[in-house]
């Protein structure tokens, strides 16, 4: 008797046959989310839209040109969002996307050493003469030296006028000073962001550095992502738990109804954290 596959059986069977060929390829991140984005039939403003992205950086993760994009901690959000999408292991496409970025740097700086070594064998005759026309100079000022010095006309101020204006340098030097003290004691600058969901419970994150960051909440489809930067303060109140996934742990601090927790025991090898707050 035969059976009748449904769309989504075959939907899921797709995609996990996709990644084992797409391991078995050795694809990078970026030829990874663009074919599983073809397979889905999706388009790059689907992604751009659903994503709250523009298609410039769609196309920019999909061609592995990570340079086009703010930062780091940015392309490793962006990379986690972009998976989840389209149903791929986040954490998998990131350690795909530290590897790639380990042998791009590898072939970067192999090329570094290749350039350096033509220019100085191209150099090194102009490196002789450089060294020729220095010992010249030095032998020169050597000998204008020795030659014997007119004395110095004392100075024609009187000491009033020397008194003076020790004085008004002294006053120019208290004086900027001051500024530099108030200056380095002004108050930082905080953006406070807040999230308002159903709920009594309240999260709060403190970032330190850039970081992306997710939160969702029980019983809800509401989720906030963003990359925060040094100095955001996020607020989010609703039912708990709460699950927060961040990129750069080390540099967040987080606080669930006014307790500072120790989330140093979830920060991965990549700095990296998922939390359940509020279990």
């Amino acid at each position: 008797m035969s059976t009748q596959q449904s769309p989504s059986d075959a939907e899921s069977s797709d995609i996990g046959s996709g990644d084992a060929d797409l391991e078995q390829a050795n694809l990078t991140p970026g030829e990874l989310l663009r074919s599983q984005r073809e397979t889905l039939e999706l388009s790059v403003k689907q992604v751009a839209d659903t994503l709250n992205l523009t298609m410039h950086f769609i196309r920019s993760l999909e061609s592995d040109s990570y340079e086009k994009l703010p930062g780091d901690v940015f392309v490793r959000g962006y990379i986690r969002s972009y998976a989840r999408l389209l149903r791929l292991d986040p954490d998998q496409l990131i350690e795909i996307y530290n590897a790639f970025g380990d042998k791009k740097q590898a072939r970067k700086q192999e090329a570094i050493k290749r350039y350096t070594r033509r220019r100085r064998d191209k150099n090194r005759p102009w490196v002789i003469v450089s060294g020729l026309a220095f010992v010249l100079v030095a032998l020169a000022l050597w000998f204008f030296n020795r030659a014997p010095q007119s004395p110095e006309p004392l100075s024609s101020g009187s000491p009033a006028a020397t008194a003076e204006q020790a004085v008004v340098n002294s006053t120019d030097q208290a004086i900027s000073e001051i500024a530099v003290f108030e200056s380095d004691t002004g108050p930082v600058a905080e953006n406070n962001l807040q999230i308002n969901w159903p709920g009594d419970d309240r999260l709060e994150i403190i970032f330190a550095e850039q970081s992306w960051v997710e939160v969702a909440h029980e019983g809800s489809d509401d989720t906030y992502q963003q990359a925060q930067q040094s100095g955001d303060h996020l607020r989010v109140s609703g039912s708990a738990p709460f699950l927060v996934s961040l990129d750069n742990a080390t540099a967040a601090t987080v606080i669930y109804n006014g307790r500072s927790l120790d989330i140093s025991n979830n920060i991965r090898s990549d700095n990296s954290a998922r939390l359940n707050v509020g279990m």
